[in-house]
């Protein structure tokens, strides 16, 4: 006889055989999780949960769509720009001044970080 497979929470996992009692004629031996009502026909993504004794058609989740990832503000782009200069930046500028970097070492590193870190308005021109 034909019987169908639930998981542990009830969701149909697929069919099964079931054997028939060799001991209790006309009597079947039903596997572990296994119900003999046949589940109802499923559209793509349905799934079928059997629970109380009958079984429940469950309906895909929607997944939203991500929120778009909004550009930086120009404050947001200020903060950065101000960190990176007092990491990169700064200890450039007083090696410069004892002599263990030049000046346009210094400058090259404020224009890698403006270049890094664009303001809005600076990459639309």
């Amino acid at each position: 006889m034909k019987v169908f497979q639930t998981d542990h929470e009830g969701f149909l996992v697929g069919e099964a055989i079931a054997d028939p009692d060799p001991l209790d004629n006309g009597n079947w031996l039903i596997p572990g999780g296994c119900v003999k009502s046949e589940p109802p026909a499923l559209s793509n993504g349905q799934s079928a949960q059997f629970v109380d004794g009958a079984w429940v058609v469950i309906d895909p989740e929607t997944t939203p769509e991500p929120e778009p990832e909004l550009p930086p503000t120009k404050e947001k782009i200020e903060q950065t720009r101000r960190d990176a200069y007092a990491q990169e930046a700064d200890p450039l500028f007083f090696m410069s001044q004892r002599g263990e970097a030049t000046v346009e070492e210094w400058q090259a590193k404020v224009q890698e970080i403006k270049a890094r870190y664009p303001y809005p308005e600076e990459t639309q021109a």
